[in-house]
């Protein structure tokens, strides 16, 4: 499987890839990889290749966390921007989106079936790690 890019360390264009987006918190991860995929093929394949040399591999959505989790220190960094699949099942009411979508990207494109997830109210944060529990919002538990 191809990888959409990757970038290491010494390479033009790591630092701002790395970029954690909170401005609140000076943030400097440092992930020996920063690898962009745009399928779960890819995914899977970031996934082996940091198992492969015994690295953590670490998903970066909306890259808003207060803790560095999207950060990866000494790992591999997925950036998952570019899953942007989205499935609705309109009568049960349920949906599976891709990982890449921010949480202003769900919403708007939920809301022609009247639906809403858990969220927050800052558009630009990953909706998948604020789902999972890494963030906090008016309808979050």
């Amino acid at each position: 499987d191809n990888i959409g890019w990757i970038y290491m360390s010494d390479d033009n264009g790591y630092n701002s890839a790395k970029q954690c987006v909170n401005q609140r918190y000076n943030i400097q991860p440092t992930p020996v990889a920063v690898v962009r995929v745009a399928t779960d093929s890819e995914v899977q394949a970031a996934v082996r290749c940091a198992a492969t040399f015994g690295s953590q591999a670490c998903a970066k959505n909306g890259a808003h966390g207060y803790d560095n989790e999207a950060g990866c220190d000494g790992g591999v960094q997925i950036d998952t921007q570019d899953l942007q699949s989205l499935s609705v099942d309109a009568d049960a009411k349920t949906t599976k989106f891709g990982t890449g979508l921010t949480l202003g990207q769900l919403y708007y494109r939920l809301n022609p079936y009247g639906l809403l997830v858990p969220g927050g109210t800052v558009s630009g944060v990953g909706a998948s790690g604020l789902i999972l529990g890494c963030g906090r919002g008016l309808v979050t538990f």
